[in-house]
């Protein structure tokens, strides 16, 4: 994790919001961040969309959330994670604003095999940012939906009405797009 010592100390360092940690966060992942970006646009996009442009927005939108203290790091999975996940909405946001939404690729392919370690990982980081401050019947929904039970098994399974179930599915699913929009707008 560069020439400053253990990852403990980087990420001590990081959270601190030390230069020196964020240097080396600049030289350890500015050329992944950019063949991402590269990755995630098609050749007429890369043309009014920079990936360099991209990944050094990236990076502006975690340091100032390290700064702000809104994030923290305690492993490279999670930074990874976060850096990715930040990378691919500023490509969307770029690509909306260049009305060239078409000339994003098509990420199905990863999206519809099993997840690996870093979708996971990202996956479980939003899913525990919707659901920060609410109540465990909340998570207990998501998870039962996430495992494709109907809203009428959730209802049964939790002893409640199918409109209470549909009601706290529409307040996840306001929260989720405000998560997105907010993590866009970084």
């Amino acid at each position: 994790m560069g020439d400053s010592g253990s990852a403990s100390d980087f990420f001590d360092r990081l959270n601190e919001g030390r230069n020196s940690a964020i240097e080396d966060l600049f030289r350890r992942y500015v050329e992944k961040l950019v063949r991402l970006a590269q990755r995630g646009m098609d050749t007429r996009l890369r043309g009014r969309v920079d990936p360099e442009e991209v990944a050094q927005s990236a990076f502006g939108s975690v340091i100032r959330g390290i700064r702000e203290e809104r994030f923290r790091f305690d492993d490279e999975r999670r930074l990874w994670s976060l850096l990715v996940t930040i990378t691919l909405h500023k490509i969307i946001k770029r690509a909306a604003s260049a009305g060239r939404e078409d000339h994003i690729l098509d990420w199905s392919e990863l999206l519809s095999r099993e997840p690996g370690h870093e979708e996971y990982a990202i996956f479980t980081d939003l899913k525990e940012t919707v659901l920060t401050g609410l109540k465990s019947q909340y998570r207990a929904i998501l998870d039962m939906k996430l495992a494709k039970l109907t809203q009428a098994e959730i209802a049964d399974e939790l002893g409640t009405t199918r409109a209470a179930v549909r009601y706290k599915l529409e307040r996840l699913r306001e929260r989720l797009q405000r998560v997105m929009a907010q993590s866009a707008r970084d």
